[in-house]
């Protein structure tokens, strides 16, 4: 870079025309960057003045010209990442609610839902009549029969000890069991025919065969999995992992048409809420990512444009757009963390991907496109757009 404080020493004297512009660049940039100016007025008057010849008159506009763009266009990306760093502000804002949120209401599932007596019953019946409709593979009922067949044991110790020497005979037991079933006709299904067909093939053909709760209820298996009320099971059957505190002689205002105790919301609508809020929240984070990728795609190569400038002109344009180039990073880089950190409470159940986080390091340009950026600079042709295209790969 060209020394400033030796041509500052030199201003009186006769001064090239890219020498004289790269002071009044260098005075230029101290006023914009709020620093105290190298020149007065009448010393830039005096620089201006001193220039004769044509080639230096041409020179002085071309390189304050370029310069006056460059300044100007960073200013635009000064105002434009200063606002993008409001925007994320705003956005990590609404991210630290939904985390409040999704604390309080996992807060709320420690606490019991409270229901009035009738509110409990139908819940009941609700979850009886859910459970009975869900299939699950025949295998499982072996499993079942097998436990069931299976010895009591006083200590885990004994367990371990006679688990080699009991469980085959505990599952010959529960198998026999499920054939008694089928054969009785208490267990209402077909098994597939046996015969030639080895063990472990018989084995995937039952896993494969799906059976209904209700069925094996009728044949006696598991049937406290369907008479047990379980509170938390589902948001449509109520409860919490607290379970369930049933109020005695409710106030008419405390209960709605049904005899449904007025919580104000429900778990149901607590959690589809939530989830609305969450989508809500996804979709305009995603819409801002993706804006966010533009924006610094070409702020990345605007950067490089600069630094290839700071090498032909011989002053460091760079020197003043790192400060917003490391912004701007810091920015990315704690708005991706805060999504990183706050996924449980930004991301739907529904959804199995990851937060629409900015990776930086992916905007910015090849080494082969910058190389290939430099050498088609012409100072005097100005050629910006076409710079840009070749660091985009959609120059010819």
């Amino acid at each position: 870079m060209k020394d400033i404080e030796a041509l500052l020493k030199k201003k009186k004297k006769r001064l090239t025309g890219k020498e004289a512009a790269l002071l009044i660049i260098a005075d230029n940039f101290q006023y914009f960057r709020g620093r105290t100016r190298l020149l007065t007025d009448a010393d830039r008057r005096a620089i201006a003045g001193s220039l004769k010849s044509l080639k230096s008159i041409k020179d002085f506009n071309t390189y304050t010209r370029l310069a006056t763009h460059i300044q100007e266009t960073m200013a635009s990306a000064d105002a434009t990442m200063a606002k993008m760093e409001a925007t994320i502000n705003e956005l990590l804002i609404r991210v630290a609610e939904l985390d409040w949120i999704n604390v309080i209401r996992s807060m709320e599932s420690f606490t019991p839902q409270i229901m009035t007596q009738k509110q409990y019953e139908d819940m009941k019946k609700l979850q009886r009549e859910m459970k009975l409709k869900e299939t699950v593979p025949l295998t499982f009922a072996i499993a079942w029969l097998v436990k069931a067949s299976y010895p009591d044991y006083s200590s885990q110790k004994e367990l371990e000890e006679s688990t080699d020497k009991d469980f085959s005979e505990a599952y010959e037991k529960g198998y026999s069991k499920l054939m008694e079933l089928i054969e009785s006709g208490k267990l209402e299904i077909e098994l597939p025919d046996e015969k030639e067909t080895p063990p472990e093939r018989y084995y995937r053909l039952l896993k494969s065969m799906e059976v209904s709760r209700e069925t094996l209820y009728k044949a006696g298996i598991d049937r406290d999995y369907i008479d047990i009320y379980e509170p938390g099971f589902n948001e449509e059957t109520g409860g919490t992992q607290a379970g369930v505190a049933i109020i005695q002689e409710p106030k008419k205002y405390q209960v709605d048409e049904r005899g449904y105790y007025l919580s104000g919301i429900s778990f149901k609508e607590m959690k589809e809420s939530i989830e609305k809020k969450k989508t809500m929240m996804l979709n305009s984070l995603k819409e801002f990512s993706e804006k966010v990728r533009e924006l610094l795609e070409s702020f990345f190569e605007y950067v490089e444009i600069v630094k290839a400038y700071s090498e032909l002109l011989e002053y460091d344009f760079y020197s003043h757009a790192e400060p917003i180039l490391d912004t701007t990073i810091k920015t990315v880089s704690r708005f991706n963390e805060s999504l990183e950190k706050n996924k449980e409470a930004i991301m739907p159940e529904a959804l199995e991907e990851e937060p629409p986080k900015i990776n930086i390091d992916s905007l910015k340009p090849s080494p082969e496109a910058i190389e290939k950026m430099k050498k088609s600079i012409d100072i005097y042709e100005e050629p910006w757009t076409e710079l840009f295209q070749i660091l985009r790969g959609d120059a010819t």
